[in-house]
């Protein structure tokens, strides 16, 4: 009794563990100037990601070829061919039609679309703060530029504001009708508890195996012959005419 009570301790203790660091935040910091840097921090441990740092290759020692024996001829030996098994979609297509294709994708995609939708909630946005200074070298080519910009970026910057957590955020555009180039700066700054992406996705596995494996595998299985009610009244309008005439 002793030995199982510590077995449960230990197993809780370890799951215990396991929560506690999966709930530790992890940073996801996004810089670009003239190039892209991302770095991930998570804990203690930290991990440039771009650029990404490349190893000297050493060079490789050319070794002697060796010539190889002539080989012996090989008895040539009658191979059955394969039968192919037949493709898995067709047999569900040719059972379920086109409708059953649909729900499947339906339900795939409502669950994708929970999964992410349910992501981006949890994802916190520390910091993101870019500026953009729009410049084609023509006034007016500037100003119309600077116009759709404008009619993109800050609309967008509204609806990420809503939808996600943002605690800090600034943007910046202004025209140059001097310079000859468009430059650009952003900096954007991501936590989230890694937990909360582990919860999502059981949810994410066990919603696609109930609505679509196994209403797949179903599908892949014969339909069971049956009589449809307009063959069920023919059949018995000829029976009954059958008896008629024999009577």
């Amino acid at each position: 009794m002793k030995v199982l009570l510590i077995i449960l301790l230990v197993i809780v203790g370890i799951i215990a563990l396991i929560c506690c660091v999966l709930n530790i935040r992890l940073m996801v910091k996004l810089d670009y100037t003239d190039k892209v840097y991302l770095k991930i921090r998570w804990a203690f441990l930290s991990f440039d990601v771009l650029p990404a740092s490349e190893k000297e290759k050493k060079p490789k020692k050319e070794k002697p070829k060796q010539e190889k024996p002539p080989d012996k001829e090989k008895p040539q030996t009658q191979t059955k061919p394969k039968t192919k098994k037949p493709n898995p979609i067709k047999v569900f297509l040719s059972n379920e039609g086109i409708n059953g294709l649909y729900e499947l994708l339906y339900q795939t995609c409502q669950a994708l679309g929970g999964f992410f939708g349910k992501i981006i909630r949890k994802i916190t946005i520390e910091e993101l703060f870019f500026s953009l200074r729009i410049s084609e070298g023509d006034a007016a080519r500037t100003a119309v530029s600077y116009g759709k910009i404008c009619g993109v970026v800050f609309p967008m910057l509204g609806y990420i504001c809503s939808h996600m957590r943002v605690r800090k955020y600034d943007a910046e555009i202004t025209p140059d009708y001097l310079a000859n180039q468009s430059e650009g700066e952003l900096h954007a700054l991501f936590s989230f508890r890694p937990l909360a992406m582990t919860n999502g996705a059981v949810v994410l596995v066990f919603r696609l195996l109930i609505h679509v494996v196994v209403r797949f595998l179903k599908g892949l299985k014969t339909p069971k012959t049956s009589l449809s009610p307009t063959a069920k009244t023919v059949a018995s309008t000829q029976t009954n005419y059958s008896e008629g005439g024999a009577s």
